[in-house]
């Protein structure tokens, strides 16, 4: 399923604003950070010296500190006798207190305490006081600005510092500062700074335009390992940043057309509506395979701000050049000696191979080609094996004659246990982009060891783990999906998990299906010959078929389909674990949720038609998470009516609750309480204090909620 990790910010026209006394140190220190400020990409404002001086600040000066992020003040020995540099210090210490920004000084040849206490080098500040012009309560501003911003963590220079050492620690924590959350990335590839300075050169970060950049390669390859790279490396640049992950995938498995690319677009902020015009923007659009989602964004060239960037990852190298892109960048696989070092890594916890085995690691080396993943893969199944070990399954990928990346990455799967398998099989076709949490759930239902199994695959670099989410490469996922079809190549009724629509349809319509079957990815009617269905998936009906069996259904994922109504009647599922009906965007009514007495996690993130909840809900004993995240007609939470001792999450933020209802105290297992960007919301009923589990309340961006109930210090807000 396609996500997205975003990253927003106020819409600052300035990294940083630099405020500072030009006689002193705009043409030595000063001018040094403002050269050094643009060499790294940031976008600074200072006097340029053209500005006439005179007894007001001008007023495009206090616009620019009201825009600026971050606000250096370079103090110095005539810093404060300038009414220009002490207006400009009241405005930023003002502006500071508004959320987002931050003040850092410079002590230049001054000591915090001169600052502080107006003595020393700032004795001149007496003056000021001296001065008709000048009235007491505006000198005393002064003063207590000073006061405060002397108070503030900053950098002190003195005679026994390099000018330009300062220089560059304060570069590097503006650059952690200004960083948005980064995306996790294995960064164990050698040759990726190589790769990434390549790739920054035809992003040129300084050109003030738009500009669309590709990038494409062989599936395994490292698209997106140097996207998610680079998006780290140039995030901080950017006032707002979007990563759209799997967007081929899920135009692949699940329909993704051109609307609903649009809508993933617009869930990020970015569309028609020219949200992004005055935001430096950085979008990367992952594994797009569909010219049409290219082209739509082509077209939205002229809504981006200057110095915005799109980046593309493809397989489709085709689709980069019809689309014109700006330019282009292909990942290739590594160079032998790069090959070498990668493999070692992942089959010897080192860089270069142990001395007995170097012959051996040659052959493999050169079967996989500078392949990564295969590299990955193959190294980590050898990780400890004997050399007999290893020249069994050196003699495996000879017999591969046409080279092809499936067996090379089989070897792998059959190295596992029979257990091991069938939970890689759950991953492949059931698993894939879920939180641990639901994984770890479904596993145990089934009977499977959860933890020790998905720790094996992980350690065997078959899945990985990222933000609580589990993950499979596609090349991994369609090598299982080939395994699955191998089973039963002619006969897919006898086959345990069904995906593809031309071997669907038929046991569906003509009622064909066996008791082998235990997962469907697609969906009509005709379930009653499927008694072990523990999924169904993605589903494109308006609603669920009356007949279905769900009485052995584990997990039912309904997400981003065209539902609007669960079912007709009562139903029960009584294994039921998960429920996923996220982003069904038709889905306006739940009137009752079925029997499911062991349901664990319920997400209606992004149903944003829907505007109730049924009361029912509190029969859902075992509920431990609820998500109605993005709900943006969700007026209301059900009154509690019976005690819910097991739900620990609840998720309400972007919804348009205007309150809580009086029973909350009856969620008394709860522990984290989301309400952020509930912009409706105008009081919580003091029952919440009653909570006695609650840790954390997230309240950010509630512009109507005007007091709080008494808040146990436990509660982290």
């Amino acid at each position: 399923m396609a996500s997205v990790d975003s990253t927003f910010a106020p819409q600052w026209k300035y990294d940083v604003f630099l405020s500072f006394r030009g006689e002193d140190t705009g043409k030595t220190f000063t001018d040094h950070l403002y050269t050094a400020l643009d060499e790294n990409g940031f976008y600074a404002f200072r006097d340029d010296g053209k500005h006439e001086k005179g007894e007001e600040i001008a007023p495009e000066f206090l616009t620019a500190i009201e825009e600026s992020k971050i606000s250096i003040l370079v103090f110095s020995k005539n810093y404060a006798s300038s009414r220009w540099c002490l207006d400009e210090l009241e405005t930023i210490i003002k502006s500071m207190k508004k959320p987002g920004r931050m003040v850092m000084p410079v002590f230049y040849h001054v000591d915090a305490s001169e600052v502080r206490d107006q003595i020393g080098s700032c004795e001149v500040f007496l003056s000021h006081e001296r001065d008709a012009e000048e009235t007491k309560e505006k000198v005393n501003r002064w003063r207590a600005a000073l006061r405060e911003a002397s108070n503030l963590v900053g950098w002190p220079l003195h005679n026994h510092r390099y000018e330009s050492q300062l220089i560059k620690e304060i570069i590097t924590d503006i650059l952690r500062r200004l960083n948005c959350e980064l995306l996790q990335v294995d960064y164990d590839t050698v040759g990726m700074e190589f790769r990434l300075k390549k790739l920054l050169s035809l992003i040129n970060l300084k050109l003030d335009k738009v500009l669309m950049i590709g990038i494409n390669g062989i599936s395994g390859i490292g698209k997106t390992t140097i996207a998610k790279a680079i998006y780290n490396k140039i995030s901080y640049h950017f006032q707002s940043t979007i990563f759209l992950t799997n967007v081929g995938e899920n135009s692949r498995g699940h329909h993704l057309n051109l609307p609903q690319f649009q809508q993933l677009l617009d869930d990020a902020s970015i569309g028609t509506h020219g949200r992004t015009k005055n935001k430096r923007v950085l979008l990367v659009v992952d594994d797009v395979d569909r010219l049409s989602q290219v082209e739509f964004l082509v077209k939205l060239r002229d809504s981006f701000s200057l110095r915005s960037r799109i980046i593309f990852t493809t397989r489709d190298r085709h689709l980069l050049n019809v689309a014109k892109l700006d330019a282009s960048f292909e990942s290739k696989g590594l160079t032998h000696e790069e090959a070498i070092h990668l493999f070692s890594w992942h089959a010897f916890k080192q860089t270069f191979p142990k001395e007995d085995y170097v012959g051996l690691v040659n052959h493999v080396v050169g079967y996989v080609k500078g392949h990564p993943l295969a590299l990955k893969v193959l190294g980590s199944s050898l990780f400890g094996k004997t050399i007999t070990e290893w020249k069994c399954i050196l003699h495996k990928l000879r017999k591969n004659t046409h080279g092809e990346i499936y067996n090379e990455l089989k070897v792998s799967f059959d190295g596992l246990t029979p257990t091991e398998q069938e939970i890689f099989l759950k991953v492949v076709c059931l698993l894939k982009g879920k939180d641990e949490e639901s994984v770890s759930t479904i596993l145990d239902s089934l009977g499977l060891g959860s933890e020790s199994g998905i720790q094996v695959l992980h350690d065997m670099c078959l899945v990985t783990i990222s933000n609580n989410k589990l993950y499979m490469h596609d090349l991994l996922q369609q090598m299982g999906q080939k395994l699955i079809h191998e089973n039963n190549p002619h006969e897919p009724c006898k086959r345990s998990r069904l995906q593809d629509s031309k071997d669907v349809y038929p046991q569906l319509t003509r009622n064909t299906g066996t008791e082998e079957i235990q997962k469907i990815q697609f969906s009509s009617a005709g379930f009653l010959k499927m008694p072990k269905l523990y999924s169904l998936m993605h589903l494109p009906l308006k609603s669920l078929p009356p007949n279905f069996p769900g009485d052995s259904l584990i997990l039912l994922d309904l997400s981003r389909s065209n539902i609007r109504q669960l079912w007709k009647g009562n139903k029960i599922l009584g294994n039921l674990k998960v429920m996923n009906l996220s982003y069904c965007q038709n889905l306006v009514k739940i009137s009752k949720f079925p029997s499911m007495p062991a349901l664990k996690i319920l997400s209606l993130e992004g149903c944003k038609k829907l505007r109730s909840l049924p009361s029912s809900i509190c029969e859902l004993k075992c509920l431990e998470c609820l998500w109605c995240s993005g709900c943006s007609n969700l007026e209301a939470f059900p009154e509690i009516t019976e005690k819910m001792e097991n739900l620990k999450e609840l998720h309400l933020n972007e919804t348009a609750i205007k309150e809580l209802p009086s029973s909350i105290y009856h969620l008394t297992a709860l522990e984290f309480l989301n309400l952020e960007h509930c912009e409706n919301l105008e009081s919580l009923p003091s029952g919440i204090s009653k909570l006695e589990h609650l840790k954390s309340i997230c309240l950010c961006a509630c512009s109507k909620l005007k007091s709080l109930p008494p808040t146990p210090g436990r509660w982290n807000i």
